[in-house]
């Protein structure tokens, strides 16, 4: 029998939910959606799924963390270099971010990373690897980057950690961490990592950290 999206998603409710609510999430299975609010911050879980006519299914989740002092703080930059503000979340994680292999690839790389599920045995073991690397992986650190004071904390603990996890470039800028040389230490390796000194006086990544560092 060839997979089918709607018994993947089955299957996946069936390992998951459990878990997710044990976390304080709630789910809307409608969207395949878990969501969590810590104070006026948001954490949620989503799941992407592919079909392939070849009675393929594939799929990854993403968290997607949004902090109300970051959202505010990248609100104030946007307009001051006159680009339009559109909500967004502030760090991102995706399954590929604890794949060996995948990891230490580029954002493409660790953000294209897919279960493959063709709807036989073996395929149960790819289910348990995903609750596996959810349970294991993923839920320990929820807390570190749930709040503003506790991203901080993370960042500070580890700029290279904090940045191959994907923090979203806003997220990443708009903290000013706790001191002063901390964002300047933090600001100069987020430039090194860009390539910062390459991008044109137009870019917009250039103008964005210009915009916070002139705040």
């Amino acid at each position: 029998m060839k997979a089918k999206v709607s018994k993947v998603k089955e299957i996946l409710s069936h390992l998951l939910v459990k878990d997710f609510i044990e976390e304080g999430f709630r789910f809307k299975r409608s969207d395949f959606l878990f969501k969590k609010n810590v104070g006026k911050n948001l954490v949620e879980c989503y799941f992407d799924f592919y079909k392939f006519p070849i009675g393929r299914v594939e799929y990854n989740f993403n968290f997607q963390f949004t902090i109300f002092e970051i959202e505010a703080l990248r609100r104030e930059v946007l307009k001051r270099i006159g680009s339009e503000y559109r909500p967004s979340s502030n760090v991102i994680l995706v399954e590929g971010d604890f794949e060996p292999g995948i990891c230490l690839k580029e954002w493409k790389f660790r953000n294209a990373f897919t279960r493959k599920i063709w709807e036989t045995e073996a395929d149960m073991a790819i289910f348990q690897e995903t609750k596996a690397t959810l349970v294991k992986n993923f839920f320990p650190i929820l807390p570190s980057l749930s709040t503003l004071e506790n991203l901080q904390n993370f960042i500070l603990q580890d700029f290279e950690r904090s940045a191959h996890l994907n923090l979203n470039f806003s997220g990443l800028l708009a903290l000013k961490l706790k001191d002063k040389q901390s964002f300047i230490d933090f600001l100069d390796f987020v430039k090194l990592r860009i390539g910062y000194e390459e991008m044109g006086e137009d870019h917009f990544f250039k103008q964005f950290i210009d915009g916070v560092v002139d705040l």
